[in-house]
């Protein structure tokens, strides 16, 4: 089979090239998992809506993830011509695991945001701020 990419091309896939599509997108599923849980979610006591925050370590495994990604990026296409079909490939690669690290990051949380909402559905005045984060 083939891909088209932006500009009309189309670039051939064969099997190796499509499970390496697949394990990018699986393990910027699993860091994208890790990322969702390092972020804070709270529910506001006056209003009853999740509130998200961004913790440290949330930012610091989105800053690995871009030392990592650079990396590989100035291993793999420093020289490259980048409209070589391999080099296509591996930038479909980065984008498979982008999406599958921003996607993945926001079910996380809203699975999250929704079992809180649960528990808190019958709130006391005296109640504190419901807060889940990872330990």
């Amino acid at each position: 089979g083939s891909i088209a990419l932006l500009g009309g091309m189309h670039v051939d896939v064969d099997a190796l090239s499509a499970a390496i599509m697949l394990a990018a997108l699986a393990v910027g599923c699993v860091a994208g998992w890790w990322r969702g849980r390092f972020m804070a979610i709270e529910i506001d006591p006056a209003t009853h809506k999740p509130m998200v925050r961004a913790s440290g370590a949330a930012f610091a495994v989105l800053a690995a993830l871009y030392v990592v990604r650079t990396g590989a990026k100035m291993l793999f296409l420093a020289d490259a011509d980048p409209r070589a079909p391999a080099t296509m490939l591996l930038n479909v690669d980065f984008a498979l695991f982008g999406l599958g690290v921003l996607a993945v990051a926001r079910v996380e949380m809203w699975l999250r945001a929704r079992r809180l909402l649960a528990a808190d559905v019958a709130p006391t005045p005296s109640a504190a701020t419901s807060t889940s984060t990872v330990p």
